[in-house]
């Protein structure tokens, strides 16, 4: 039954260590009076004497100690604007604190995120958006956590510059320092010989993530730090326009000879690749081409070219063709699709050339996934 009862006990504080978010202070809390009596029994000539009683107290002294811990980085992609770093920073003291907050900024970043602001969570741990956490100045007072409360989550939001490209990197650090409660007076330690009746404060914080230039975090300066990262994902899109070669002539046919004379009719091939490196898929909507006056938009001309007259087997027949992606080919739309407009301009619906299969939406070209659009023109 002992046994059982100690087995019970740890698991349940097991149980409450691994609970998020709980910040279990270390010992005693600050300002409390330990009492210690000592008494002294003794006897005169055999009589028992009145026992004497002596007290000794002292004072527990503040010892503070406090963390921040990255939660989670960020993912971004061109332009993306409200790039959202996640911290946490937790009190570790047997006191109360409060803390102020700043940024620092790792020089060596390829990127430099744009609009930078740090937000205080409202409460529910959840990134509610700009209007909702409560935008904080860096450098000011920030809050208080009480002693074994939670932590207190912190985020650093950012936009994306629109020219950042695939892999490169924004490092920022979240760097707090501990309070005086309901102020931005930074506590140190306490100056000369223990006071045993009275509160000294120790430094007792550790070493967090930034121990370079800028913000040194090394142990018991009462600055603790951790680093978060903003990646790019994006698409490495590459987009080619050529011309394919002559199909017919009305002099050579399509003997081997034919050559771009007036009324041949000649292709184009649109080639657009997502590089096998990227990390992000593109989504394609549409291209456009605008044709010179000097050729006219035709059928794809593919049956009799051995003739005078050669034809299409379809109306208005664009051919979609290489989609290929990872592991697989995609069943893109490589039969009939018409164009839109007449004459010289051709406005081609991405999402309808290459629909939706599988993972794919419709229009996506997945890293490593290429689109090949041919189409004919007669010269004038």
């Amino acid at each position: 039954m002992f046994n059982a009862r100690i087995r019970t006990i740890a698991m349940l504080l097991v149980a409450l260590l691994l609970v998020p978010g709980v910040a279990m202070a270390l010992g005693t809390s600050a300002a409390d009076v330990i009492a210690n009596n000592a008494q002294l029994s003794f006897t005169v000539g055999g009589v028992g004497q009145t026992p004497i009683t002596n007290s000794a107290n002292f004072t527990v002294d503040r010892k503070v100690n406090f963390t921040v811990a990255k939660i989670a980085d960020a993912g971004v992609s061109p332009g993306m604007v409200n790039g959202v770093l996640i911290f946490d920073v937790a009190n570790l003291a047997n006191d109360d604190l409060g803390y102020v907050l700043s940024v620092y900024t790792d020089p060596a970043n390829t990127i430099n995120m744009q609009n930078v602001e740090v937000y205080i969570d409202d409460g529910n741990g959840t990134w509610d958006g700009v209007g909702t956490e409560t935008l904080y100045t860096p450098g000011n007072f920030a809050f208080d956590i009480a002693e074994n409360a939670a932590a207190q989550r912190v985020y650093i939001v950012a936009d994306t510059p629109a020219g950042a490209t695939d892999g490169q990197l924004d490092n920022y650090y979240l760097i707090a320092r501990a309070s005086e409660p309901t102020t931005n007076t930074l506590i140190t330690n306490s100056a000369g010989a223990n006071g045993e009746d009275t509160m000294e404060t120790v430094l007792a914080d550790g070493i967090g993530g930034l121990d370079g230039a800028g913000a040194a975090d090394v142990t018991y300066n009462n600055s603790y730090s951790a680093i978060g990262t903003y990646t790019v994902s994006s698409a490495i899109v590459s987009f080619s326009k050529v011309v394919g070669s002559v199909i017919w002539d009305p002099v050579n046919f399509n003997n081997g000879n034919q050559k771009a004379i007036p009324g041949a009719y000649m292709e184009y091939v649109i080639t657009v690749d997502n590089d096998a490196a990227a990390t992000s898929s593109a989504i394609l909507t549409t291209i456009s081409d605008a044709l010179p006056a000097t050729v006219a938009l035709i059928d794809y001309m593919d049956t009799g070219l051995n003739t005078a007259t050669p034809s299409s087997s379809t109306t208005n027949e664009i051919i979609v063709t290489n989609c290929v992606v990872p592991a697989d080919v995609r069943a893109c739309e490589s039969a009939a699709q018409d164009f839109a407009g007449t004459g010289p301009n051709i406005s081609l619906n991405i999402g309808t050339l290459l629909p939706a299969e599988g993972a794919l939406a419709a229009g996506e070209l997945a890293p490593g996934d290429s689109v090949e659009i041919r189409y004919m023109v007669q010269i004038q």
